[in-house]
C-alpha cells in the first residue's frame, strides 16, 4: 500500500465529505488499493479514533464505512443545533421587503417582474406570503 498516513487522510476526507456510509469496494476503487489492505487500514483507523479523546468515530455498516460523532458529545452538539440561527437579510432582500410593505398588496406578477429572485428569498423566509397571486407583508 502507498503511504499509509496519506491514505488515512484521504479516507477521512472522503468519509467526512460524503456524510454517509461509503462501501469498502468503492473506497478501494477510488484509492486504487486492494480491499483487504484497505479494510486493515480502516480497522486501524477505528482503533485510532476509539483510543484517543476524539469527538468522532469510524463505524462499519454492512461493508460500508462512515464517520460519526461519539455518543459522549451528543449533549454539546444538541445545544449548538437547537440554538436558533441568526437570520440576516441582504440589502436587496431588505429593499424588496420594504417595497412590498409600502405598496401592498402587490401582485405576484409585479413582484417577480420588478423585484426578481429576492421576492422568492423573502417568501421562503416567511417574511412575505403569496396568496391568490398577491404578496402581503407579514405584520
Amino acid at each position: 500500500m502507498k503511504d499509509k498516513e496519506r491514505i488515512k487522510g484521504i479516507v477521512e476526507a472522503i468519509l467526512f465529505t460524503m456524510g454517509e456510509s461509503v462501501a469498502l469496494s468503492r473506497l478501494a476503487e477510488v484509492l486504487e488499493v486492494e480491499e483487504e489492505a484497505l479494510k486493515d487500514l480502516l480497522e486501524e483507523m477505528k482503533g485510532d479514533y476509539a483510543g484517543k479523546d476524539r469527538g468522532i468515530c469510524l463505524i462499519e455498516l454492512d461493508g460500508a464505512y462512515q464517520i460519526c460523532t461519539k455518543i459522549e458529545t451528543y449533549e454539546y452538539v444538541k445545544k449548538l443545533v437547537s440554538q436558533p440561527k441568526k437570520r440576516s437579510l441582504t440589502d436587496v432582500m431588505l429593499e424588496t421587503l420594504s417595497i412590498v410593505a409600502y405598496k401592498q398588496p402587490v401582485t405576484n406578477g409585479k413582484c417577480v417582474l420588478s423585484l426578481g429572485n429576492s421576492i422568492v428569498a423573502i417568501t421562503f423566509r416567511g417574511l412575505v406570503f403569496l396568496r391568490v397571486k398577491i404578496a402581503l407583508a407579514c405584520s
